[in-house]
């Protein structure tokens, strides 16, 4: 049993993961927020107008894209995929307005809660810190091998980087790029959620059909859930009370598994789509989206009541998704 914050503490704090990245802004009551969801089946990006559910715009991003997330500003997304290269959307336009070379095939993007930092990781095991002014690869650090699952904590200390083959979670301090830690999670280590306050992240074990929550004060697996049969993509719910887990091969077609992060257990379990992989919750915490390979088509889900209320087409092989609210 944890501790969880009260709601405004929380809210106040929350910075949304890779498979959601979201960042609270002022903004007129006239803004409105937009899901990009990568597609790695036709190599574009699509863009729903969340109020209409309705795509609004697609994006050739270049190459092969697989991972996506917003600056804290909501000016930016990027894409990264395609060989070397992460795209630079402008969300105002939706245009791509740079390509930066990074590694080599890159696997996983994230952008620090303060917005002074992107950081990329590819097949070479590397992690790589960009500068999202001048595009320039500021540091390099050398992690395990195939870093598939990146974040970075909500309070900005650090980066957690799951390295899919062998199934190891490495900490690294954000300010000083230091190597800190190394966790030994479930196998293939696929995606990886804060809560809001810092204190526990939750990994995606795709062949181990279970999500390690780590303590991060230290450093170790606090619990494992045993959840779906391939679970993919984890969102964390801006109150740190669930974590959403995607299921892409569960006995049926797919579906979403609940975690109440008070127990550490599977609370509810809702049908999804076909072959969900990614997902991420609204700016507004009202609806669950979920990315469904097979279906070529987004689930939204109530959080409410757990009900999919709608679906979405998109583009081929949907594979991330992030938000941006302006």
């Amino acid at each position: 049993m944890r501790a969880i914050l009260g709601v405004a503490a929380l809210v106040a704090t929350v910075t949304m993961p890779l498979t959601a990245s979201a960042h609270a802004d002022a903004r007129p009551s006239t803004a409105t927020s937009y899901a990009y969801v990568v597609n790695g089946g036709d190599n574009t990006v699509s863009v729903i107008d969340t109020a209409t559910e309705a795509v609004t715009a697609t994006i050739s991003p270049g190459g092969q894209p697989f991972a996506i997330a917003t600056s804290p500003d909501n000016k930016h997304v990027y894409v990264a995929g395609g060989g070397k290269g992460l795209a630079v959307i402008k969300t105002a336009t939706n245009k791509v307005i740079a390509s930066i070379s990074v590694g080599d095939e890159s696997n996983d993007v994230a952008v620090a809660p303060d917005g002074k930092h992107i950081y990329v990781t590819d097949d070479l095991n590397h992690l790589f810190v960009v500068s999202p002014s001048t595009y320039k690869i500021l540091k390099t650090v050398h992690v395990g091998k195939i870093p598939q699952a990146l974040s970075v904590s909500p309070n900005g200390e650090y980066i957690y980087v799951g390295c899919y083959q062998t199934g190891v979670v490495w900490v690294v301090d954000a300010r000083t790029t230091k190597v800190l830690a190394k966790i030994a999670v479930g196998k293939g280590p696929f995606s990886l959620a804060f809560t809001p306050d810092s204190a526990y992240a939750f990994v995606t074990n795709e062949f181990s059909k279970s999500t390690s929550v780590i303590d991060t004060a230290t450093d170790t697996v606090a619990a494992t859930v045993p959840v779906g049969t391939q679970p993919m993509g984890v969102a964390v719910s801006a109150d740190g009370s669930h974590a959403y887990v995607a299921d892409r091969l569960s006995p049926t077609t797919g579906d979403v598994s609940v975690i109440d992060t008070a127990t550490d257990t599977v609370s509810a379990t809702i049908p999804g789509g076909n072959g969900p992989w990614a997902l991420g919750l609204t700016p507004d915490q009202t609806q669950l989206y979920v990315t469904d390979y097979y279906a070529k088509s987004v689930s939204v889900i109530d959080t409410a009541t757990n009900a999919v209320t709608g679906t979405i087409p998109v583009g081929a092989g949907p594979l991330a998704i992030t938000f941006a609210t302006f």
